[in-house]
């Protein structure tokens, strides 16, 4: 079957790319032809315009991190992601859908308000598929809304699109809840596609990149968004602390990292610590202990995705408690059971698997 996956892969994100890149290749794994709609919002700053702001506010260094990073993001996904040609708006998609027999929305948080508000300026609601033709197949795969609540408003204008969908699924608690407020109550909540893809894939992206590196040792912190008070002080807790080695993010050198050097830094540290989903969704295919951290402030309505994925796998206790350096050393020190971990992994795996089979049957 020709599938066309619409998700946030052009985001300079590496659990945007890496999501995208996984469901791509699980499918493809399943017999299909697989291509990510090319769908890049016009509507959005200028990478001009954007590194021009960030120039001012993080400095020459760190800019020119990001310029690096992001041109390496662009060439993996031109090399693995088979896209389709190039869409910058809703209307271009509506005008000459991509030439798919089912469409599947998802992952990452590609239902979130404030893209369905104003993505283009106004109303778009591209993510819930308005384009799609009558006589194809609409499916979401682990859609997230990146909140706890949604808009009314909202609800009305999206419900109609979701009743053209064939079959529904989200990829945190919060996500099944808000639709089955919307009556659709029989919404899966199913694995990000990074978990469906594997250790095995991620192992495959770094024997390819770099095989045979040794690991390095020492604790990972990898951050996002601004003001996190508590991820920020025990990044501060370990470094004044010298008992271990830190790399972080924040760091020129680490900041221009591409996607495979990224999860090579993972592979490669004794722990990471971090807010990130897909972060610590690496950390634990690849069986790195990890501290995951709340989102603070405005983000803080993402945080189901993080307890949805501590709660799958028995993990709660790897949630940060505090932000001195005891709680580093109790990250290092505490083991986790792999093995349990594992079973849970390939349980979840198999209901990710089952669901796009039957709804791709």
């Amino acid at each position: 079957m020709r599938i066309g996956i619409l998700t946030f892969h052009w985001a300079a994100n590496y659990g945007a790319v890496l999501q995208a890149w996984a469901l791509k290749e699980t499918l493809a794994g399943l017999g299909h032809e697989v291509r990510v709609v090319d769908y890049v919002p016009a509507g959005f700053l200028s990478v001009c315009v954007e590194h021009a702001r960030r120039l001012v506010k993080v400095g020459l260094p760190m800019e020119v991190s990001a310029l690096l990073r992001n041109r390496k993001l662009r060439i993996f996904r031109k090399r693995r992601l088979a896209l389709t040609g190039k869409y910058r708006s809703s209307r271009g998609l509506r005008e000459r859908a991509p030439d798919c027999e089912a469409f599947i929305c998802g992952s990452d948080q590609v239902w979130n308000a404030w893209f369905a508000e104003r993505g283009e300026g106004e109303p778009t609601f591209s993510y819930f598929l308005d384009f799609a033709p009558a006589g194809s197949r609409k499916i979401s795969y682990a859609a997230s809304f990146g909140a706890s609540e949604y808009p009314d408003g909202l609800k009305r204008e999206i419900a109609p699109l979701l009743r053209r969908f064939h079959r529904l699924s989200a990829r945190e608690t919060d996500g099944a809840r808000i639709l089955d407020a919307m009556g659709f109550p029989r919404a899966l909540v199913v694995p990000d596609p990074v978990l469906l893809m594997g250790a095995e894939g991620l192992r495959a992206l770094l024997r390819e990149k770099r095989p045979g590196r040794a690991r390095a040792g020492g604790v990972f912190f990898f951050m996002l968004h601004e003001g996190q008070k508590a991820i920020l002080n025990l990044y501060e807790a370990a470094r004044n602390e010298g008992a271990v080695p830190v790399t972080c993010n924040l760091r020129a050198r680490i900041a221009r990292q591409g996607l495979e050097e990224w999860l090579e830094t993972i592979s490669g540290s004794d722990l990471v610590v971090t807010n990130s989903y897909h972060c610590i969704a690496c950390a634990v295919l690849l069986h790195r202990k990890f501290l995951a951290v709340p989102v603070e402030g405005a983000g803080s309505g993402m945080n189901n995705r993080l307890r949805t994925l501590v709660e799958t796998y028995d993990l709660e206790s790897r949630v940060a408690r505090g932000d001195g350096f005891a709680e580093i050393r109790r990250g290092l020190s505490s083991e986790i059971d792999w093995s349990l971990v594992d079973k849970e992994l390939q349980i979840n795996r198999l209901a990710g698997m089952s669901f796009l089979e039957e709804a791709l049957a």
